[in-house]
């Protein structure tokens, strides 16, 4: 029986939007040539798209849901990856197998004002142990963040290893942003500056310690330490009641600001479904901050409900 190419009514769906600096032809080459998809998504990949039997297949620690599973392993599976709809230069669709789950993916490109609108929807006929509100973090936010990267700079500033997030007790990933390290802390203090971005019902008042606002991701609870435009360090409640601490830090280079962040735990190291919302929680927040310090984008214009 084929397989649906739209999401319809499936209990698990997410999307997502990158409108990218360059024309349909090379984003189609991103996305498509083996070479190319190891600087934003997988190091390794195997794609036939001109005969059957079509094939669009990536691998390594950079790809979510792989686990302890081998390339080999994942590759023998005879419907993961499997093509389902191809337009060059317009639309593929492919199975995907996340984990346990089979899950159906589309990138479907667009003109936009001399550039290209990518839009991204995956679904599975049944609800995977991972968040589908549009404004919870996946690993897609990553990767398209990723392959615009690739596009701008030449390279991926931040992709996460997923089979090597560490067994401590710390989480941490930094990124350079183009710009100034005021600018940056006026994002992370200044509560206006902050509710574009990162959440809502935004209260700040470092001198009396109350740092608030809510997300995705729980809520600080206050701030314990800061140096201006240097580190700032939170007391976080996840919504599972947990309570971390998060620590910003920010360092000037010759080049751009150097920014990162930290989750210092205490949390369950060997819970892999923790430390990966953990980390793409991380991930993304910062990958936010950059869009806000550079390009004035929030996270909301990039929602697609597909």
């Amino acid at each position: 029986m084929s397989q649906p190419i739209s999401p319809g009514e499936a209990p698990w769906r997410i999307g997502r939007r990158e409108p990218l600096p360059a024309p349909r032809d090379v984003v189609w080459r991103l996305l498509t040539e083996p070479a190319e998809i190891a600087r934003w998504l997988a190091p390794r990949a195997e794609v036939r798209l001109d005969a059957p039997p079509l094939r669009y297949a990536f691998f390594g620690p950079t790809v979510f849901g792989t686990r302890d599973r081998s390339d080999d392993e994942i590759a023998a599976r005879a419907e993961n990856f499997a093509v389902l709809a191809c337009e060059p230069e317009a639309l593929l669709v492919f199975r995907w197998w996340v984990g346990d789950s089979p899950t159906t993916v589309r990138f479907e490109l667009h003109d936009h004002l001399g550039g290209t609108d990518l839009r991204v929807a995956q679904w599975a006929d049944e609800a995977i142990d991972w968040p589908a509100s549009p404004d919870e973090p996946n690993w897609w936010w990553i990767h398209l963040a990723a392959l615009r990267s690739v596009l701008e700079t030449g390279t991926a500033d931040l992709l996460v290893d997923w089979e090597s997030l560490p067994g401590s007790s710390e989480l941490a990933f930094a990124l350079p942003i183009s710009t100034f390290p005021w600018i940056i802390w006026s994002k992370l203090v200044v509560a206006e500056e902050l509710s574009r971005w990162a959440g809502k019902e935004t209260k700040v008042d470092l001198d009396e310690g109350i740092y608030r606002y809510q997300s995705h991701a729980g809520q600080p609870r206050g701030k314990l330490e800061h140096v201006p435009e240097e580190r700032l360090v939170l007391d976080w409640q996840w919504p599972d009641g947990r309570a971390t601490r998060r620590e910003w830090t920010i360092r000037e280079t010759d080049e751009d600001t150097i920014v990162r962040l930290a989750d210092l735990g205490p949390w369950n190291a060997a819970d892999r479904v923790t430390v990966e919302r953990v980390a793409a929680s991380l991930a993304t927040t910062l990958i936010a901050l950059r869009e806000i310090s550079q390009r004035g984008i929030t996270p909301r214009e990039h929602e697609w409900e597909p």
